[in-house]
């Protein structure tokens, strides 16, 4: 592991599911993300606290906003469904 990066042979649809949802959350077909470590949404992605850039997909936008205005808010983060 590197910088925080998992590399794993399994999918990410199964991956996802061991994950259990919050704090993680799906942003793309090829990314899941630790909320905890993102600081901010950008118009191309999350910025991550290590200043990676992590893509957001496009049609996901909308449920990505809602999550990270929850944790701001100081609310527990509650993702209904995916956005990859």
């Amino acid at each position: 592991m590197t910088k925080g990066i998992v590399t794993s042979r399994i999918p990410l649809k199964e991956l996802e599911e061991r994950l259990g949802g919050s704090p993680f959350l799906r942003c793309h077909r090829s990314f899941i993300v630790n909320m905890n470590h993102v600081s901010d949404m950008r118009a191309n992605g999350f910025l991550m606290l290590c200043g990676d850039i992590v893509p957001i997909r496009m049609n996901g936008r909308k449920e990505v906003k809602m999550a990270m205005a929850g944790l701001v808010a100081g609310a527990p983060m509650e993702v209904t469904g995916r956005c990859a």
